[in-house]
Order: structure tokens, then sequence, then C-alpha cells
């Protein structure tokens, strides 16, 4: 028998198709259809679904991220949790949460030429949480010396999950590398 947890977990991909370049939030208010996918442009959503580790307990998203820009340009990311309402009504309810979100730095660690970081976009190296739990929803390792930050955050039960980016007129676009785990 082991000694340490069995994790499961799903591979390592891409948050959005496309790296958002919005300079704020784009809103997330309430709605009636059920959000799905990824818009594929640089403004639009971009759903993850939920799995079965969103209903286990210890189940995490690691985030990884990176963008365009210079070092020391900033960006940030939320994470929200949608969470469905059904009250036997005709029409489903849902609702987006804010789970945390990140004030991210560019360092000068860049990705590689065809790869899904290209040579031309920057790992963060510093991650400062501006909404949240640190250490108990959102864990962050920040080395703030050129290496790859992450984080990894609580899904708490959500059945689906968005990331929304905004550049803050700083980096040129932004995305992150996401997983997600459970045990």
């Amino acid at each position: 028998m082991s000694m340490f947890p069995q994790l499961h977990g799903c591979p390592t991909t891409k948050a959005r198709k496309v790296n958002q370049t919005s300079a704020s939030f784009v809103a997330k208010i309430p709605k009636a259809a059920e959000p799905i996918g990824d818009a594929g442009d640089a403004t639009g959503s971009s759903i993850i679904e939920g799995s079965y580790l969103s209903k286990v307990n210890k189940a995490v998203m690691v985030l990884i991220p990176y963008g365009v820009g210079a070092a020391n340009t900033t960006f940030s990311i939320q994470v929200i949790g949608w969470t469905v309402v059904d009250q036997g009504k005709s029409t489903q309810e849902w609702i987006p949460v804010e789970l945390c979100e990140l004030l991210c730095t560019l360092g000068t660690m860049t990705g590689i030429a065809g790869g899904a970081v290209l040579d031309t976009e920057n790992f963060a190296d510093t991650i400062t949480l501006t909404f949240g739990n640190d250490n108990v929803s959102v864990d962050r390792s920040s080395p703030a010396n050129n290496g790859v930050g992450h984080a990894v955050v609580s899904l708490k039960s959500f059945a689906k999950f968005e990331l929304s980016f905004q550049t803050g007129s700083s980096a040129t676009s932004c995305n992150a590398l996401i997983r997600t785990e459970g045990f």
C-alpha cells in the first residue's frame, strides 16, 4: 500500500485556443443558456468543462500563466466557477462565482518555436493573489527569478469553469496552461 494518494488528472492544455487581448475583464452575469465551449477568438468566453474531478473533494486546477509582452508587464486572471440552479422550471439559471483573481508578471523565460507556448510568449514568474484565500483555496509558486510560476486553485465542486483574462493595457495578450487533478 502506497503512503501517497493516487492522482487522477487530465493532460495539460491551453485554457484558451487564442490568447485573450481584452484590456479589462469581460463581465460575467447569470444566464439562462448553458455556458459551453471556447469562442476561439481573443475576447470571447472560454468554458472549461467540469469532470468527475470537480466532484472530488480535493480536486484542483493547476495554472501556468503566460503571455506576450516585455518582462515585467502584467495581466490578470479570474478563475470563475459556474453553477446551475434548477428548480423544476423550464429554464435553468447558470450563476458565475469568482473563485480567485491573480495578477501575473511576465518574466524572460519563453516557450519554444512551434510549441504550445511559443518562443515569442513569456511565462509569468511572479503571481500575486488579488482575491481569494491564499494557502486555503489558492497555492502559489512565484519564483520572481525569470523562472516559471504556477498556481493551484481549489475547484470547490463547480460544474464548469472559466478563466477570464485582462491585459490591463500592460501585456499584449495572455493565456495559461491548465491541468485538473484530484485524489
